[in-house]
């Protein structure tokens, strides 16, 4: 028990450790950004991807406009 006593000490008392936290927390801040995004815009990137799926299957030689 000791042991897991000092490491919590340890990293309380080490900036590293806050530094980590705060890129960590910032990280998570931008994936559920990202998330909430892609969640809100989730049709219109299939559609926009459906498009470009069709367009292509529609054109095998690569001619096509």
């Amino acid at each position: 028990m000791k042991r897991i006593t000092d490491l919590f000490r340890r990293l309380w008392n080490e900036d590293e450790a806050e530094v980590a936290i705060e890129y960590g927390l910032l990280v998570a801040l931008v994936a559920l950004g990202l998330v909430t995004v892609f969640n809100l815009f989730s049709d219109e990137i299939g559609n926009f991807f459906n498009k470009i799926t069709n367009r292509v299957a529609n054109c095998p030689d690569g001619s096509c406009e």
